[in-house]
């Protein structure tokens, strides 16, 4: 499977599964969201924090349930304008639960 971003080696990890959502969901920072929207910081060129692993900074996150979502926009209110959704087909991503 290819990616859309390069990953840093050992990505994505062993008990990472390819699945398929019918919706899913992601944090947006703008009113119109476009393919930036989905870049991952490590693609943005933002500095590592510590503690983050080199594969959870080149991800994008995604939520499936908008219970998650409204529980991480609230955390972020100051950075999160509001969500889009969109639809991933099997073979499209990698995922961990």
């Amino acid at each position: 499977m290819g990616f859309r971003e390069m990953l840093p080696t050992g990505c994505p990890p062993p008990n990472a599964r390819d699945g398929a959502f019918e919706v899913a969901f992601r944090l947006v920072s703008t009113v119109n969201p476009d393919v930036s929207a989905f870049e991952s910081h490590a693609a943005k060129q933002e500095p590592l924090p510590p503690g983050v692993t080199p594969c959870r900074w080149a991800s994008c996150s995604l939520f499936v349930d908008l219970e998650t979502v409204a529980k991480k926009r609230n955390a972020f209110k100051k950075l999160i304008y509001g969500f889009c959704s969109c639809f991933l087909a099997g073979r499209s991503g990698i995922y961990l639960t």
